[in-house]
């Protein structure tokens, strides 16, 4: 039971530093969306890398998460091999387990069980109140990433159906007829 009161320690850590790091984040998108608004590419160039630096901090502390989080599912019997369970999943199938469990525990361990399944709901509670935040701009990014691939799409149809049509030009890149008749041709006057 040391070991999974450690993992789950760990556990929470890695949680409430991914909160931080999102919290550290928000404003930083938010500086984003200004300096794009406004084209400043010498700012928007140096808030790029502040950014970037952020999300590398998030994915380390990601990846030891999912680490983590393998290791308590073995612990606790449950299955991870496939995907592992989201954070409402998980701490529904850790309640179970402290629940099936507390009867073959000493007290202190109960107790201790306990504790980290109030807490980890506590976390739970505080992600999702992050990301209901932060849902107008999800909401507002998905918008706008729908009507870019919507664009997308009409531009690449629009580049196939050129490509498909024939045009009749010659080497010279003068027009011919579509019957292969007489050469026509097309002048512009230019004033100089």
């Amino acid at each position: 039971m040391e070991e999974l009161l450690k993992l789950l320690t760990g556990f929470q850590d890695c949680l409430f530093h991914q909160m931080q790091i999102f919290e550290e984040l928000l404003p930083v998108l938010d500086r984003e969306e200004e300096l794009v608004l406004r084209f400043d590419v010498g700012e928007f160039e140096r808030l790029v890398v502040e950014k970037d630096q952020i999300v590398r901090r998030a994915q380390a502390v990601e990846e030891r998460r999912l680490g983590l989080l393998r290791r308590i599912c073995f612990l606790i019997a449950y299955d991870a091999r496939g995907e592992l369970p989201s954070l409402r999943t998980f701490l529904t199938v850790f309640e179970s387990y402290v629940a099936n469990v507390q009867a073959l525990l000493e007290a202190t361990v109960r107790d201790s069980l306990s504790a980290r399944s109030a807490e980890l709901r506590t976390l739970s509670d505080r992600y999702l109140g992050l990301f209901q935040a932060a849902a107008p701009r999800i909401r507002r990014n998905q918008t706008v990433l729908t009507k870019m691939a919507h664009n997308f799409e009409r531009s690449l149809a629009i580049l196939r159906s050129e490509a498909s049509i024939e045009h009749n030009y010659d080497a010279a890149g003068r027009s011919q007829a579509a019957g292969g008749g007489l050469r026509h041709n097309s002048f512009v006057r230019v004033k100089a």
